[in-house]
């Protein structure tokens, strides 16, 4: 006896086949979204973190080189110049140091005492020049002065009554996307020009 019957091979049908490749895409979209996201976590916590540690050191070298000023030259809300003994000193004076801000680049300009003394000249072309932090954007505000009573003293701040500078830096790689500027702020006691001791 023939049979009539139809045998039919079993496969994926088109519509199943639509629908598996719609899942891989939706999965695939959602895997890329989360990989995107954490590497984004990972690069605003590595620029955060690496923008502390140049504020932090800024910090440290500024506190380090003025604690011990013998005399304030120059005192403006985005430039400080003094006098004082720095360890690579060559002469029994000290240097004359200049913090400023140029194009986004925290300065330190350092000129040695020249000549046999008692008088010691500090020739401005013999300034050299180091980049203590890159990318700050508060180049116009990086000192506040105070007197002995720790009040602030207004612009334009006579500099023989500076007894205590607040030094305030923030940094920031890309000031148009995240993460936000890292502020850091210090003050250092001019501890030879304290008067009120």
């Amino acid at each position: 006896m023939i049979s009539n019957q139809i045998h039919y091979k079993k496969g994926i049908s088109l519509i199943e086949l639509i629908v598996t490749a719609g899942l891989f895409v939706i999965i695939s979209g959602l895997m890329m979204v989360m990989i995107v996201r954490s590497f984004n976590s990972y690069r605003f916590s590595k620029q955060t973190i690496d923008a502390q540690e140049r504020a932090a050191s800024a910090m440290r070298e500024f506190e380090k080189n003025t604690r011990g000023a013998t005399q304030i030259l120059a005192s403006s809300p985005d430039e400080l110049t003094f006098y004082a003994y720095l360890l690579d000193d060559r002469q029994p004076a000290p240097s004359r140091v200049r913090y400023y801000c140029d194009n986004g680049n925290l300065m330190k300009g350092v000129i040695h005492a020249v000549g046999n003394g008692p008088i010691f000249e500090y020739p401005l072309d013999q300034e050299f020049f180091k980049v203590v932090a890159k990318d700050v954007v508060n180049g116009e505000t990086l000192f506040k002065y105070y007197n002995d009573a720790s009040v602030e003293i207004g612009n334009p701040v006579p500099v023989d009554a500076v007894r205590m500078i607040q030094f305030t830096i923030s940094i920031d790689e890309n000031i148009t996307a995240p993460p936000e500027a890292i502020t850091e702020i210090t003050s250092v006691n001019l501890r030879n020009l304290k008067t009120n001791l």
